[in-house]
């Protein structure tokens, strides 16, 4: 997904999928622009406006957060599988007919480590790299925190807080 920001006061983002064009909620590009809006206004709380509705973001550490209610999420498929080398051995093109579909297992359930993998061919992308809207209805579904390992390099914590929306958090870094 493609993140623009249509303004910063008050913070308000456009988001777009390169196949199906706008989309009301990308929670990966979310926590990205959150730490830029962040950095720009100097602020370190704030609200951004969305299709999907206000979202509250913060920064907590070295971890930008973002916090929805799941109102608007697309509507991931989930389907749990026995192991990481389950997940791990299945083949992009074996999910081809698959409709947006997120798999996962547990790595540790005893300090909620989780190996996730999404396929949405039926909308353009064979596999998605991280999966912010998949880990939040996920975290839901658990209600507990987790910490979610995704693509190369992607890992997504999230958690669901006490007022009923779901936390997504994530590290940024800018790059030039």
């Amino acid at each position: 997904e493609t993140a623009f920001i249509d303004s910063t006061e008050p913070a308000c983002v456009s988001l777009y999928n390169h196949a199906t064009g706008r989309v009301a909620f990308a929670g990966q590009p979310l926590v990205g622009v959150a730490s830029l809006l962040c950095e720009l206004t100097e602020q370190t709380e704030q609200i951004i406006s969305c299709d999907a509705g206000e979202v509250r973001n913060w920064q907590e550490r070295d971890i930008t957060w973002v916090a929805k209610d799941t109102t608007g999420l697309p509507g991931w498929k989930m389907q749990q599988f026995s192991s990481v080398d389950k997940i791990n051995a299945v083949e992009v093109a074996d999910t081809a007919n698959w409709q947006h579909t997120v798999i996962w297992a547990w790595e540790d359930e005893a300090t909620g480590q989780i190996r996730m993998r999404t396929f949405a061919a039926d909308w353009g992308v064979p596999e998605v790299a991280s999966n912010g809207s998949g880990a939040m209805l996920l975290a839901a579904q658990l209600n507990r925190r987790v910490e979610i390992h995704h693509g190369h390099g992607s890992v997504l914590y999230v958690q669901p807080l006490e007022d009923g929306l779901i936390a997504l958090g994530g590290r940024c870094r800018l790059v030039e």
